[in-house]
């Protein structure tokens, strides 16, 4: 599917052939978890922000980071690509780059770990009667990320609308969900 988007959209690198299932989990083990630190931190950036608290990454991350497992190195004298396959970055450093290289795509992220938070299984992107639900909720998050302020340099908003991987949902299948309030914050 990303394949086909990417190639009509021009956006990003057209994946030659097409991804089988195996191929398509492998994806998901190597990248899931950081695009689901990418995910946590704006779902905790709204958060703060939609509470009238001062939203910024660096309050996300001291909010987020005593919430996540703690991971040590198993001894190995080798790095491989997927060495790290079950790490969940908890440095700051690796934190804000997760969050950097799944920026396009944390609002459907954040969709996704709202949808854990909330124990919502219909709020998931792995089959296509859950799908329109899932899209609805990260539509909401988008919208509500390209509202949000950002106080750096480089954008203005916590989520640059033309940055962002958007899905055309046709008005049959489309599902505006409400977010009065969103969840708590994780509390260390």
């Amino acid at each position: 599917m990303l394949s086909t988007v990417r190639k009509q959209t021009g956006a990003g690198k057209v994946r030659i052939g097409v991804a089988g299932t195996e191929e398509f989990f492998r994806e998901v083990q190597l990248h899931g978890r950081r695009g689901g630190i990418a995910g946590f931190l704006l779902l905790t950036y709204l958060q703060l922000w939609q509470l009238g608290e001062r939203a910024s990454l660096n309050k996300a991350i001291e909010i987020v980071r005593p919430v996540l497992p703690d991971w040590e190195q198993q001894c190995s004298s080798l790095w491989s690509v997927d060495n790290h396959v079950r790490h969940i970055p908890t440095s700051r450093r690796l934190l804000l780059s997760s969050y950097q290289k799944f920026l396009p795509a944390a609002h459907l992220w954040a969709a996704f770990i709202h949808g854990l938070q909330n124990d919502r299984p219909d709020i998931a992107p792995d089959d296509n009667s859950t799908l329109p639900t899932f899209l609805g909720y990260a539509e909401v998050f988008l919208k509500l990320g390209t509202e949000a302020p950002w106080a750096g340099k480089d954008r203005r908003r916590v989520l640059p609308q033309r940055k962002c991987w958007s899905f055309f949902i046709s008005d049959s299948l489309k599902i505006v969900p409400e977010i009065e309030a969103l969840p708590e914050l994780p509390h260390p």
